[in-house]
């Protein structure tokens, strides 16, 4: 590790090997061309040992509110054993940047991978069949968004993360059938293997009068019986929709009706054509962390909700140590504005990685907190019950 203005330092241990730096290292960065890595103050290089063992080099840069790094790894096993490369147009990302928290772009896979293995031995009925994946697209988007708790039951006072899954289809029409078919299969195999053995009425997954309608069914009650009455999962349902624009057709999948919504409405108005040359990528992201800190700030006053029983019995204690925990996250991620990332493997044993990043002005000498101001002490402890 060392400090280098133009990143010589491992530029040098490339070209070296001495006595100093291991030979090993050395040769094993040749293969990895440090030298085309963008420069930076910081240089890092490493070989690795257990599952990503091998060879990594990585830069970073800092200057003033911006930060640029990457990364360049060659390693003895493939770092990302089922992930696609393929040429992606990245621009759609910018679209979600105002409503969204994040937003993940990736290739859709063409078959299960043995990662799914668990899920589809659980519920095969998820995994859709040959004539259905046939009429995918390129792109699958992750998009990370808040909905009001007050929407779920019972009422939080704290904005509820919601979650979508979007699949670019090439038939929009196709695509609306497969998919309510898809689903009411899904939702008839949990009704009948899963919630009737626990005594949970689930209704059924019927298709709306709207061809184009979004669709939604009530999960929570099998939802609670498996993972409790869990605040993040008060205001999740499944809803689907289908819905098709300019720039061609999408699948969503949602936790909530108002994110399905934000983000069909985001689709359909997407322009036609690509908005920049695709690049060759097996994934590709951007990240709000101001938002992400707003939103986590909102759970502060609800750490009563959060708590188990044992951690109720602490309190006061517990809640003040669940809201620095909160602050503290919170005050890290609104550090980094705009994260923007993208990852690729030009081949199964390589993985290259960039990341730039917006960040908040440096805090002033005179608008930092004192040392001596900030509390660090623990709450005085409750009793417990005996």
């Amino acid at each position: 590790i060392g400090r280098a203005g133009e990143s010589v330092l491992l530029r040098e241990m490339a070209e070296r090997g001495t006595a100093d730096v291991s030979p090993n290292l050395a040769d094993a960065l040749e293969k990895i061309e440090p030298g085309t890595l963008a420069n930076g103050q910081l240089g890092i290089a490493w070989i690795g040992t257990g599952p990503l063992s091998g060879t990594t080099a990585v830069t970073i840069d800092v200057r003033g509110t911006a930060m640029h790094g990457a990364m360049r790894g060659a390693f003895a096993r493939p770092p990302l054993p089922t992930a696609q490369q393929t040429h992606l147009d990245c621009s759609i990302l910018s679209s979600f940047d105002t409503p969204a928290i994040a937003t993940v772009l990736d290739p859709i896979r063409p078959r299960v991978g043995p990662e799914d293995a668990f899920i589809v031995a659980t519920l095969p009925e998820i995994v859709p069949p040959p004539v259905v994946r046939a009429n995918f697209g390129k792109r699958r988007l992750l998009i990370v968004g808040e909905v009001d708790g007050a929407t779920a039951d019972p009422p939080l006072l704290m904005r509820c993360p919601a979650l979508a899954v979007a699949y670019e289809v090439d038939d929009g029409d196709q695509a609306r059938d497969d998919q309510d078919r898809l689903v009411q299969s899904i939702v008839e195999a949990v009704r009948s293997r899963f919630a009737r053995s626990l005594g949970i009425e689930i209704p059924a997954a019927a298709t709306a009068p709207a061809k184009n309608a979004p669709r939604s069914i009530s999960i929570a009650p099998l939802l609670t019986k498996l993972a409790g009455d869990h605040p993040l999962l008060r205001t999740t349902s499944l809803n689907w929709q289908t819905v098709h624009g300019p720039a061609g057709s999408w699948q969503i999948y949602a936790t909530h009706p108002k994110w399905l919504a934000e983000v069909g409405k985001t689709l359909e108005s997407l322009p036609a054509g690509p908005s920049c040359p695709p690049s060759e990528l097996a994934s590709a992201g951007h990240c709000r962390g101001e938002r992400l800190a707003s939103h986590l700030r909102t759970w502060q006053g609800e750490a009563k909700a959060f708590s188990s029983a044992n951690e109720a019995a602490e309190g006061e204690q517990f809640a003040v140590g669940f809201t620095r925990g909160i602050e503290l996250i919170a005050t890290v991620a609104e550090r980094f504005r705009r994260v923007a990332w993208t990852i690729s493997r030009p081949e199964s044993l390589r993985l290259e990685i960039t990341l730039t990043a917006e960040l908040a002005p440096p805090i002033s000498a005179g608008d930092a907190i004192p040392a001596e101001r900030i509390d660090l002490t623990p709450a005085a402890e409750t009793p417990r019950p005996r």
